[in-house]
């Protein structure tokens, strides 16, 4: 006996037996069947957008812009407006996109005014609070009027009717004309965008303290991917440094809708909690988890039955792995489901989405990010 563990120990030295490896956790729990993803989407007719709007003083305050901006309080769309709330309630920038962005054509037809007046298009317009009302314009090269496939070059925020910030802009084209969904505006954590035809305009923040909540979002995201690394034998990393708060669930953007609009103060809107903070998988692999869901607080978002479909309330507050259930739909506006695999027990939901492109195509953004458009990650929207 001595012997045979005196060799068993030298072979172990000697690397000639293998190391017993601890596994990384637990298999994810099975998808949902194909009956139980079928009764989902049988009770559903989608998921119904409600918008939250924009507060009156913003509009009014469009309305004192003049010269080739004489209109402009006119040609925004307040219903697929966006705006970034924080966990404390504070409003920090709210992204206003034309009316009826799909059929716009992003080419240049004013003349952009200031000290280097050039060739423009009015894309929306932006508020933020910690810089005031603004213009938002798409700047082209000289002499390209009427050139409609022309890319844009800068972006500028006009403050006033001739002065003005200007940035660098990122373009990209859908894959056709983008859906009603895709239409309009959304804000990441590094980009807000608003789309114009079949091309979407994107910018960096201009400060991240300023439009932007860091780093409570993020440590949300973090924590929970820690816990779900320790429970499940995860293959994808997340990108929780782009965490995004959001309010989700009717009664709940209706309340906030109430008060945004009427709103002259923007540093806490009582009625206007987010409940939701969520980011997406840096990658995508089959069957693994395309995101990351902290409910936060009490939200009437729909949630059913993991193993039948059927109807079961709200979906519980909780953190929550995000699964595609309905990878092989993929038309932009068609109803898919959401698998939400808890972290914490083995209470799983399902939950009605649909299918967004989200992103258009763009040499920058080469990766889906988590957005706040009442709720999108990796190509699937969610709200209600």
């Amino acid at each position: 006996m001595k012997h045979l563990l005196l060799m068993i120990v030298m072979l172990c030295f000697l690397g000639l037996i293998p190391e017993t490896t601890k596994a990384n956790g637990s298999p994810l729990p099975p998808m949902p069947s194909q009956a139980a993803v079928n009764n989902v989407i049988s009770q559903t007719s989608g998921i119904p957008y409600t918008p939250l709007g924009v507060p009156n003083v913003v509009l009014n305050q469009l309305s004192n812009f003049t010269g080739v901006f004489a209109n402009v309080r006119h040609q925004i769309d307040v219903d697929k407006s966006i705006s970034y709330i924080k966990t404390t309630r504070r409003l920090t920038e709210t992204v206003m996109p034309l009316l009826n962005s799909g059929s716009a054509v992003l080419d240049p037809d004013i003349t952009a005014p200031g000290s280097e007046p050039r060739p423009g298009k009015i894309i929306g317009a932006l508020f933020q609070p910690s810089r005031g009302v603004m213009v938002i314009v798409a700047i082209f090269k000289l002499n390209t009027f009427g050139c409609s496939n022309c890319e844009p070059e800068k972006i500028r925020f006009y403050y006033n009717s001739t002065q003005y910030h200007e940035y660098s802009i990122i373009w990209g084209q859908f894959n056709g004309q983008p859906s009603l969904l895709d239409q309009g505006s959304l804000i990441a954590h590094k980009y807000s965008c608003v789309t114009v035809g079949i091309e979407q305009v994107c910018w960096e923040p201009y400060s991240y303290s300023a439009v932007r909540e860091e780093p409570t979002p993020k440590d949300i995201a973090y924590d929970a991917y820690t816990d779900a690394k320790d429970r499940y034998d995860l293959q994808v990393d997340f990108a929780v440094d782009d965490a995004v708060p959001d309010i989700v669930g009717q009664h709940q953007r209706t309340q906030c809708r109430q008060q945004l609009t009427n709103a002259t103060s923007f540093n806490f809107l009582s009625q206007c909690r987010p409940n939701l903070v969520f980011t997406s998988a840096k990658e995508f692999q089959t069957n693994q988890p395309i995101g990351i869901f902290v409910v936060t607080h009490q939200t009437n978002l729909r949630a059913y039955n993991n193993g039948t479909g059927q109807f079961m309330g709200n979906l519980p507050t909780g953190r929550y792995l995000v699964r595609n259930a309905t990878p092989s739909i993929n038309t932009p506006g068609a109803i898919g489901v959401l698998q939400l695999i808890n972290i914490d027990s083995n209470n799983h939901y399902l939950i009605p989405s649909m299918v967004m492109e989200g992103f258009a195509q763009s040499s920058a953004i080469t990766e889906p990010r988590a957005a706040i458009k009442d709720g999108f990650v990796w190509g699937r929207c969610f709200g209600y």
